[in-house]
């Protein structure tokens, strides 16, 4: 069954790989022509001819529809001057020996209805964040399946030791991590406890906990979205207690009061007021806060 899909594929890439300029533009024209006259119309009976019609055959039915279809005749009438657009490429391709040939190979055949991704880049023309935003998805998706596949290998693996070393029915066993069985450890059995034993000696129990489950945070977009914004938000913060200390009042540089101390160490108010102080600036504060705590 794989074989058959590996074939398959192997020859979709092929033809893929066959189609050139000519056919995309066959391609382009075959849809535009039956989104603007309707599904299954033709070359030939846009034109009112037949398939089998000769050069001259065509030559004339072109003439023809092209003067009936003349934006000149019909001014300002939008799908006149769209069918005209498609006359003048239908007419170049039907009276083109061997891009007729093409055409008629895929009237015979059908339209593929894949057409490759550069078919769709080339159409649709998305700009770079969304080529970018698109390739981050993508990349981020597959790197969630692989994270996802590792952490069920990994649960089986678990299970698997576990199984192993219960069944065996001693206290210290070697079972194999593997199961060609080239890599084996040493595990120790306590009840229906499972552990680890390292080369120092010391245990390590093993449960399904210690595999590592796929998580939003783990995936690389958000990964390195965070990395770039920690520095921004330390830088941020720094600049935010920095300016807190700037503004910090310090004792005694706004309205202190004119009191004394008597001898017996009371506080004696002295109602004698004091000219008003002028305000201090914030880097006279800062400097003020330093010089304190120097002082200190």
């Amino acid at each position: 069954m794989r074989l058959t899909w590996l074939v398959f594929l192997c020859a979709l890439l092929a033809a893929v790989l066959a189609w050139d300029k000519e056919d995309y533009e066959i391609f382009d024209i075959v849809a535009e022509l039956e989104r603007g006259e309707g599904k299954g119309v033709t070359f030939y009976s846009f034109l009112n001819v037949s398939p089998s019609a000769s050069t001259s055959e065509i030559t004339k039915a072109y003439r023809s529809t092209m003067l009936a279809n003349h934006p000149d005749k019909n001014p300002g009438n939008k799908a006149i001057a769209e069918r005209h657009t498609r006359l003048t490429t239908i007419g170049s391709i039907l009276r083109n020996k061997e891009a007729r040939k093409r055409y008629d190979f895929w009237l015979k055949r059908g339209v593929p209805y894949w057409k490759g991704g550069a078919y769709l880049f080339a159409r649709f023309r998305p700009g770079l964040f969304t080529a970018i935003t698109f390739l981050a998805l993508l990349t981020a998706l597959l790197q969630a399946t692989v994270q996802r596949m590792n952490a069920t290998k990994d649960v089986k693996r678990i299970a698997r030791v576990r199984n192993i070393a219960l069944s065996s029915g001693k206290r210290r066993c070697r079972v194999p991590l593997r199961d060609d069985g080239d890599i084996f450890i040493d595990c120790v059995v306590d009840g229906e406890e499972v552990s680890i034993l390292d080369r120092d000696g010391s245990t390590h129990l093993i449960t399904e906990e210690d595999v590592q489950k796929p998580s939003l945070y783990s995936l690389w977009p958000v990964t390195l979205t965070l990395a770039i914004a920690a520095p921004i938000m330390r830088l941020c913060n720094t600049s935010g207690d920095a300016l807190h200390v700037a503004t910090e009042p310090v004792l005694g540089e706004e309205g202190d009061e004119s009191d004394e101390i008597d001898e017996k160490g009371h506080q004696v108010h002295n109602d004698i007021p004091k000219p008003p102080q002028k305000p201090l600036k914030a880097s006279e504060k800062l400097r003020n806060t330093r010089r304190r705590r120097a002082n200190k």
